[in-house]
């Protein structure tokens, strides 16, 4: 976190956008975090029994369908571990709270830290804090992506070059020897909402983030099930459909990129 005294030299760092009282406007920030990789890494190297409970409940069929039907589990020869993605709120004065990401093995429910957000040192600018947690989930999706192949990163999650990270770059596209994918991304509804970007359950259109029902019909229980919520699912394709029906795309010529530049300004308003 911005303003620790921790020794955080061998961390990894994810520029991000801060809101500190230092400055008075927003800045760019180093943000020291653990690469979640690097944290299944070490957890297995120094528990190796993992493999062995993976192994076995694997034999035993005690994995759910979400594993078994991953791609990634069905193409893989080698070991691949479930994962847990888990985001939560934690009160450390009366007025302010941390944002907590911590990743985890599910078999081994080891929880890793990964980052830690001052809710009040988010970005101010108008975008609900999203200018500061999009740098983290970039990282997170890059370091998830690296655990689905089985391999050190070659490149930073922003495409660049390791630059003075020698030790990192020495690493680059080696094998890892196992794979793991995430199936769980648990946290309560606030942080769904907020955090992961999810509407919130007072939504008109989308107040249930699994399937298709709207304000007025999501209390119908009609065709409720214990198979079935009674509405269509949602997937990735209703979410894109659904985004881009919202979206109104205005092409600017390149002459008047400049006025419009210089006409925008922040907009701390909630609205």
């Amino acid at each position: 976190m911005a303003g620790t005294s921790a020794d955080h030299e061998d961390m990894y760092k994810v520029k991000t956008s801060l809101k500190l009282r230092t400055d008075p406007g927003r800045c760019l920030s180093d943000m020291p975090v653990v690469l979640p990789h690097e944290a299944i890494v070490s957890e297995l190297l120094q528990f190796p029994d993992a493999t062995t409970s993976l192994a076995a409940a694997v034999a035993a069929g005690n994995l759910p369908s979400s594993y078994t039907n991953h791609p990634v589990v069905q193409a893989s020869l080698e070991p691949v571990h479930p994962l847990c993605l888990y985001l939560d709120g934690v009160a450390f004065t009366r007025t302010d709270q941390l944002l907590g990401i911590w990743v985890y093995l599910l078999l081994t429910g080891r929880r890793h830290l990964v980052a830690v957000v001052r809710r009040s040192e988010m970005c101010g600018c108008g975008c609900q804090g999203w200018d500061t947690l999009f740098p983290l989930m970039s990282m997170l999706s890059w370091s998830f992506g690296s655990l689905a192949r089985g391999s050190y990163p070659a490149l930073r999650h922003d495409d660049t070059p390791w630059g003075d990270d020698i030790g990192r770059q020495s690493f680059a596209n080696l094998q890892f020897g196992f794979k793991a994918v995430v199936l769980l991304v648990k946290g309560d509804w606030a942080e769904y909402n907020h955090t992961v970007g999810f509407p919130a359950c007072t939504s008109k259109a989308a107040p249930c983030p699994l399937c298709c029902c709207t304000k007025e019909t999501m209390h119908d229980l009609d065709n409720f099930s214990p198979l079935s919520a009674g509405f269509a699912e949602a997937t990735l394709e209703t979410y894109n459909a659904a985004c881009q029906a919202c979206e109104t795309h205005v092409v600017i010529p390149p002459e008047h990129i400049d006025r419009v530049r210089a006409a925008l300004e922040y907009d701390v308003r909630k609205k």
